[in-house]
Order: structure tokens, then sequence, then C-alpha cells
């Protein structure tokens, strides 16, 4: 109930400017910090992609268009943009699927144990990332590694799978590692959206005799959907400008087939010196990254 009318006109004035200078004290540093770390860093990107300008040395001048160009011309182009959307969106549909697999699997056994299971499920998405390449590295080594051995035991393949060093399966090897590490976190928030299913609406699907298929698909997936499309996005997002763990199982190999948007923006900065071309690079890449971005808001308003 709100008692303005029985204030002065003063000190309802006065509390208005109370509440707006704490609303301004409490958003203007997080502002200024997402300034700063955000948007400082891509001007400067888009500025020195007009430039010839190499690392280490501090003259340079400007090219326009001709780093732009140079790059859009070459296969890197080509091959970056499917590397990147195949490793973004291969990756973001095995973690969110794994992760519903995994959110209804706790969801169904509620109890002290099931919550110890999903602690145990989460430590992947903990473990540093030079850890897991370590770990999965070893496992998947042609010549000593675990799983290789396991698969000429079984009589699966002849001679050892080259995981990480064909161009063939390098890129669905990195997929599933990464779907490994990080399906905890599409595990957690979906199963967040499972404990916001009505238990009535699911006990009268019991009562009237529909099968768990049915029962998900007309009384769960209505209440989780919109949180699975959100985190499938979500991780696509993240999986596009991952740079880290690709980095250190292949680093871009063999023959550039998982070198995506980040690596060659790695590799032209830190490889060839050309710091301007790989600006080109990275403002190519979030020009690219803005297409499933409209077209995923498109869909949402849409719905709503």
């Amino acid at each position: 109930m709100k008692l303005d009318y029985l204030l002065p006109a003063s000190c309802g004035e006065t509390l208005v400017n109370e509440e707006t200078k704490f609303i301004l004290t409490a958003l203007v540093p997080p502002l200024i910090f997402l300034v700063f770390v955000e948007f400082v860093p891509i001007f400067y990107s888009l500025f020195f992609s007009f430039t010839d300008r190499v690392i280490f040395e501090t003259t340079y001048k400007f090219v326009g268009l001709e780093n732009y160009l140079r790059y859009l011309a070459s296969s890197d182009f080509i091959n970056n943009l499917i590397n990147s959307f195949a490793y973004g969106l291969g990756a973001a549909i095995l973690q969110t699927f794994w992760g519903l697999f995994l959110a209804l699997s706790l969801y169904k056994h509620q109890s002290v144990w099931a919550t110890a299971l999903c602690v145990i499920l989460f430590i992947p998405y903990v473990i540093p990332y030079v850890a897991v390449a370590l770990l999965w590295t070893f496992l998947l080594d042609q010549t000593a590694g675990p799983i290789n051995k396991w698969v000429t035991f079984l009589g699966i393949s002849d001679k050892p799978i080259p995981f990480l060093s064909s161009p063939q399966l390098a890129m669905p090897t990195v997929i599933l590692v990464t779907s490994w590490m990080l399906a905890p976190f599409a595990m957690l928030l979906l199963y967040a959206a499972l404990r916001t299913v009505p238990r009535d609406q699911l006990e009268a699907a019991m009562i009237d005799g529909a099968g768990a298929l049915e029962t998900f698909r007309h009384v769960t997936w209505p209440w989780i959907a919109r949180m699975f499309y959100i985190t499938l996005f979500l991780r696509f997002l993240f999986n596009f400008g991952k740079f880290d763990l690709i980095w250190l199982l292949t680093q871009g190999g063999p023959l550039k087939a998982t070198e995506t948007f980040p690596i060659r923006v790695w590799l032209m900065a830190y490889s060839e010196y050309n710091y301007g071309g790989a600006s080109a690079v990275a403002v190519v890449s979030l020009l690219a990254l803005m297409i499933p971005l409209a077209l995923f808001v498109y869909a949402t308003r849409e719905k709503e």
C-alpha cells in the first residue's frame, strides 16, 4: 500500500531523489566496468582491423578494407566458418541433450544418493581445462591410451584409432570431450526447470494412465521447453567463442580440421604477428555470431 499521499510534497520528492541516487550508485560502477571490459576491446579490434598493425611495433598505417578482403577471399574463412558453427552447434546439441538426460534421471530418483550423484556429475565442469586436456590426451593416445587398448582388445579395430590426429575424427572427438566437460552446466539449468513442473499435473497424468513418454511430451516439456532452448543457445554462444580446450587438444589441427575463428585469431596475432589481420578476423567472427543471435531473438519474440 502506497502512503505517498500522507507525506509532504518535499518529503516525497526527497524519497524519489534518494531512490534515484541509490539506483545510479548501484548501476553506474558495473556499467563502467562493462564498458571497459567489453566495449573498449571491441572498439580497439575494430580500429586496428583497418590498419597493418604488427605486434611489437608502434607504427602502423591505415589500409582500409584490405585485411577483410584478404581474409574473406582466403580458404581460411570458409574453413573457420564451417568449423566454428560445427563445433558450436554440435557441442551445444550434445551438451543440452545429455544434460537433459542427466537432469531427468536425477529428477526421477530424488534422494540423498541422487543429490550426491548430482555433485559427482558436476565435477567435470569445475576441473581446470588443462587437466581435462591432459586427461583426454592420455586416454585417447594412439600408442599408450587405455581407450585404444580396449578398442584393439575387443576387436573393434585392427589398429589404434587416431582420435586427435585424424582430420576426420579430430572435430567429433573435440566435441565429445567438450560435451563431457560442460554438459553438467546444462544439467543444472534443466534440473532447476524440472523442479518447476507442478506435481499435481504429473500425478494426474499417472492416474489417467499416461506413459513416461506421453507424460514428458504433454506435461513436462511445456514447462521446460523455454529453458531448454535458452540453454541450447547459451551453450552455442559459449562454444562458438571457445579457444582453450580446442587449443590444448589439437592446436587447430590436424590440417586445420579444428581451426575455428578464435584459433585463427590467435595464430594470426601471436604466430604471424599480424595484429591488424587478427583484429579483422575477430570482427568477422562477431558479425557471423550476430546472425544466429538475431534469429534466436526473433524466434523468441514470435513465441511471446
